[in-house]
């Protein structure tokens, strides 16, 4: 028996609402669970390589979970501002709805994030075991009922129901390997001395000023002296292979009528450079409830908590690893009394992000009279971000004093608060079928923050309260910042009675947001589609026997 699939009668979401492919105007493509390779990633936006044309993912900093550059519409000069030297790359990241919920909170990086240590990346806190499917939309049709936030693209992500008779426990787990890139072969040890040596012979005005100066440095004459005769291996000491793990159990089970789905996540990702790495621990809960055809009910609750260290870098670089490994491997390994700074700030400097995550949200639908159905979202999100950072006194220097260790903390907290309701039905007149689609959104996000610097600490074990200089002890507070916007959706739809041969979908949505200044200002984001389904006509009968 060969599996038969009706590629006619997929559906795809669009505006917030389920649709038949063949009534939607929009450019769509959707990505299932079973078509992603089931590789762990961090992102799960990495398994999309390949997968949809126009898309774009450059993980432009090794830094495990970080943010990358993504974009649906390919590079274009609407996202570059300034030419040559002066070009920078703007934002191009696409709006990201999970079950029904904007995030608010996904960008990109850019030239101040990259030294700013911009922090994980809030995809990086989803799961990829936990998704259902992938959705994207590309072009103005699909775009302009999420308003200005999907000027360059939506991509919605289904996760997981239950979806069993019987109770499921599911356990999966994956084990993968890093390895550093091939690096440069070098002369170590006797080899080096040796090479020195002959370089220094030859180079030289004569062997009398060529042995002279060999005789003044150690690591060259004194061969017997255990601190100049080692092999060490510096880019041994900074890169390394990472053996990496991730462990998903759920939970589930259920019909159409009543379904809960309990995932539990951990995920754990090491650099290949010393003192990098990535640890994701969540768990989420969700129940669904359909008593009837008229009356459905979901919801959903989830918490998240990552680290993730950068060492003595930021996202864009590692400080100390060029220089350092440039060091003779005459000399010994890296420690408080042998190496360099470049070399022990790789091992020795503490820089620890943390994120936590917690968000509820609601679905509720219910058909009215006259085939009307009416929904409604209601979503709440609470993020709080922790920077904490830890100079050793031997590392660092505080207005020209060196040995003054330093201690960095920053604190950000954010929530947000999204709303939802819309009406929507459809009426046969002729050969016609006439649709219409009213809504209403409503968005709040407020972020503040808070960072304090103590320098001058009397140990590197003691983190506080203040240091043995106070005057150098500083702080301040972020203003918070509001971002809250107000729409309305108003969605028409005209198509042939049946087959949908012929659709027209014209589109508006009037949108009003704080960040336009003091007045009230409105938007307009206007858009129209047009769609022959010419497989629907009967010249195409006998091909749609043989292919469809």
């Amino acid at each position: 028996m060969v599996e038969s699939v009706n590629m006619i009668d997929e559906t795809v979401i669009v505006g917030y609402e389920n649709k038949r492919k063949t009534s939607v105007t929009a450019s769509t493509v959707v990505v299932d669970s079973k078509d992603l390779a089931m590789t762990p990633v961090a992102n799960p936006m990495e398994l999309l390589q390949g997968r949809v044309a126009g898309f774009d993912l450059q993980m432009n900093n090794g830094t495990p979970g970080s943010i990358g550059q993504m974009n649906i519409r390919g590079v274009s000069s609407l996202n570059v501002s300034g030419d040559g030297e002066n070009a920078q790359l703007l934002s191009g990241t696409p709006l990201f709805v999970i079950d029904g919920i904007p995030q608010e909170d996904v960008g990109d990086y850019d030239s101040q994030g990259l030294l700013n240590n911009s922090g994980v990346s809030p995809l990086s806190m989803l799961p990829y075991e936990d998704i259902d499917n992938i959705q994207v939309l590309k072009d103005a049709a699909a775009t302009s009922l999420y308003g200005s936030k999907g000027a360059y693209g939506v991509v919605l992500i289904q996760t997981k129901r239950g979806n069993s008779p019987k109770p499921r426990l599911v356990y999966s787990g994956n084990f993968k390997v890093n390895t550093p890139p091939s690096l440069r072969d070098v002369a170590i040890g006797n080899a080096e001395r040796r090479a020195r040596i002959m370089q220094i012979l030859q180079n030289d005005t004569s062997i009398y000023h060529g042995l002279n100066a060999i005789h003044g440095l150690p690591a060259l004459s004194d061969s017997l002296n255990p601190y100049y005769n080692n092999n060490t291996d510096w880019q041994g000491n900074f890169y390394r292979r990472t053996y990496n793990q991730t462990h998903n159990v759920s939970f589930s089970g259920g019909d159409k009528a009543f379904n809960y789905k309990i995932n539990g996540n951990y995920y754990t990702e090491k650099g290949i450079i010393q003192n990098t790495d990535f640890n994701r621990y969540g768990i989420t809960m969700n129940m669904g409830y359909a008593p009837n055809d008229k009356f459905d009910l979901d919801v959903k609750v989830s918490a998240t908590f990552a680290i993730n260290s950068t060492g003595s870098g930021d996202n864009f670089s590692q400080k100390g690893v060029a220089s350092g490994s440039n060091a003779s491997s005459l000399l010994p390994p890296p420690s408080l009394y042998t190496a360099s700074n470049e070399a022990l700030s790789i091992f020795k400097v503490d820089d620890d992000k943390t994120s936590s995550v917690y968000d509820a949200s609601l679905n509720v639908g219910y058909k009215l009279p006259w085939n009307l159905q009416w929904r409604a979202t209601v979503g709440y999100k609470y993020t709080q971000d922790e920077q904490e950072t830890f100079t050793p006194a031997i590392l660092s220097q505080v207005d020209g004093n060196p040995n003054m260790a330093i201690w960095y903390n920053a604190s950000n907290r954010s929530h947000s608060i999204y709303g939802r309701t819309t009406l929507s039905g459809n009426v046969d007149v002729g050969l016609l079928t006439l649709g219409l689609t009213l809504g209403t959104e409503l968005s709040l996000y407020k972020k503040g923050g808070n960072e304090v610097s103590l320098k001058g600490m009397s140990s590197d074990y003691i983190w506080g309260p203040i240091g043995y200089a106070p005057k150098l002890t500083n702080g301040t507070a972020y203003s918070s910042t509001n971002n809250n916007t107000l729409s309305f959706m108003i969605n028409p739809s005209i198509g042939w009675k049946g087959n949908d041969k012929y659709v027209l979908t014209p589109t508006i949505r009037p949108e009003v947001n704080s960040s336009y200044g003091a007045k009230i200002k409105w938007t307009i984001n206007p858009g129209l589609g047009f769609k022959w389904n010419f497989t629907a006509e009967n010249f195409m009968e006998k091909w749609r026997e043989r292919f469809l």
